[in-house]
């Protein structure tokens, strides 16, 4: 934050407790009669930056070089009875809140599913993290343009995957279909359903199990095949072929 005071740029952020060189205010652990009560709040300045620390519902510190550390303004939060209040907060947590955009969404989307690896290449982190941002960007991408059919940050990264593996698995017909709880199948995705079709066989099992296609609550059809593919009970008459085609999917 020196170094870009120095050219001229202001800047705040929030920075973890735990950091190096951090002022007594900002560390997490304190003694009983130096801890904050709620709305309360600690600032040091020391050269341009400022260190502030305030209590809410949790701690929150911030450096700035852009307010004054008895800067403060009203905000409105939620309580926990519903209501919405005014408190004092200081300026630079307040004007961090209002402000924080890509950058915080892209971290917190990266945190939820890493797929960092430690390694002794220097180019090798470097590349995990641009494909990171491609399938952060993608996904984003993809829920800016589908507004209606968007879809779950988890569930867009297990189709990209499935996607991506179609056509290199050593065995096709021993897809990963994802169990629940209870034993059956969650509804099998698009794109394992649907695609190669062709490597979709009819095989017998032992048991009747209900059709997926056809079977309903009120009225409930078993059948003895199976896709040997989708690993779901399926109809052979009529339900096998239409399963796998785009019109059932939708």
């Amino acid at each position: 934050m020196d170094d870009l005071f120095e050219e001229g740029i202001y800047a705040v952020g929030t920075v973890r407790s735990y950091r190096k060189d951090l002022p007594s205010i900002l560390k997490k652990v304190q003694p009983k009669s130096l801890r904050l009560e709620k709305q309360q709040f600690a600032a040091i300045t020391a050269g341009p930056i400022t260190a502030i620390k305030w209590h809410n519902t949790r701690d929150v510190s911030v450096l700035t070089t852009a307010q004054q550390e008895r800067a403060v303004v009203f905000v409105k939060r939620t309580q926990k009875d519903g209501s919405r209040q005014n408190i004092l907060c200081p300026e630079a947590i307040a004007d961090y809140t209002l402000t924080m955009g890509g950058v915080n969404h892209f971290d917190h989307f990266r945190s939820s599913y890493p797929i960092d690896r430690k390694s002794q290449k220097y180019w090798m982190r470097l590349f995990i993290f641009m494909c990171d941002s491609a399938i952060i960007n993608a996904y984003i991408a993809f829920n800016t343009a589908h507004v209606v059919n968007t879809h779950s940050h988890r569930n867009f990264r297990l189709k990209l995957a499935r996607s991506m593996i179609d056509n290199f698995t050593k065995k096709k017909n021993k897809q990963i279909v994802f169990k629940n709880k209870k034993g059956g199948n969650f509804r099998v995705p698009d794109e394992i359903g649907l695609l190669n079709v062709g490597v979709h066989m009819p095989e017998e099992i032992e048991t009747y199990k209900r059709c997926r296609f056809c079977s309903t609550k009120k009225e409930q059809k078993r059948s003895k095949i199976r896709c040997s593919m989708c690993g779901v009970a399926l109809c052979a008459k009529s339900c096998f072929k239409m399963f796998h085609t785009a019109q059932s999917q939708n």
